[in-house]
């Protein structure tokens, strides 16, 4: 399992589209408090999956079966391959990173494996791709605040240097002549590198 900052994804309008997004509809969907919001993508082919579609449907819905049953009830495998549940383990904040988009990877073992073999595998993932996001967001912040008003990175200006104090003439086309070395008056040539 992976997981990405929305900001990865490119924003595209849907004004254009022939079925715009009705935004009412996905406000009131936003404000159900019995809903987990989690974008999830599964990648199911059929070269490393499985090639019939009822294996790869039935692979997707136990994972989110299992998933649902770490976020809401806080579900745990104990030492006697028994699932139970955990008050203090429950809830959105705890396993899902806001405004990251999930990327699940599964294979054909998740066809058959029991659902106390499978929760405590997502458990660790879960918990290590939340552990992760936040060092990098909390980097990313580091980052912002070291930068300057116009959201380049502060950097000392250093001032040109100039080879001598006289000007370099000019040509009449308005060229500056070069020497048979290739480099024009007033420079120095590169320094010769070794190869041994």
């Amino acid at each position: 399992m992976r997981a990405f900052p929305f900001a990865v994804l490119e924003r595209f309008s849907s004004e254009g589209w022939p079925f715009p997004v009705n935004h009412a509809q996905l406000a009131k969907f936003q404000r159900n408090k019995r809903r987990a919001p989690m974008p999830i993508a599964f990648v199911l082919s059929k070269k490393n999956v499985h090639s019939r579609t009822v294996v790869r449907t039935t692979i997707k819905r136990r994972t989110l079966e299992v998933l649902r049953l770490i976020v809401t009830k806080g579900a745990h495998v104990n030492s006697d391959s028994v699932i139970v549940f955990r008050d203090e383990d429950v809830g959105y904040e705890r396993w899902i990173m806001k405004d990251w988009i999930y990327i699940y990877y599964p294979t054909l073992e998740m066809y058959r494996r029991p659902f106390y073999d499978v929760i405590p595998a997502l458990r660790d993932a879960l918990e290590t791709i939340k552990s992760r996001a936040q060092q990098m967001e909390i980097s990313w912040q580091n980052v912002n605040m070291n930068q300057g008003p116009s959201g380049a990175a502060s950097s000392r200006v250093l001032p040109m240097r100039r080879n001598g104090p006289t000007s370099t003439p000019k040509t009449s086309a308005g060229r500056r002549p070069r020497t048979n070395s290739g480099h024009t008056p007033n420079s120095q040539p590169p320094p010769a590198t070794s190869l041994n």
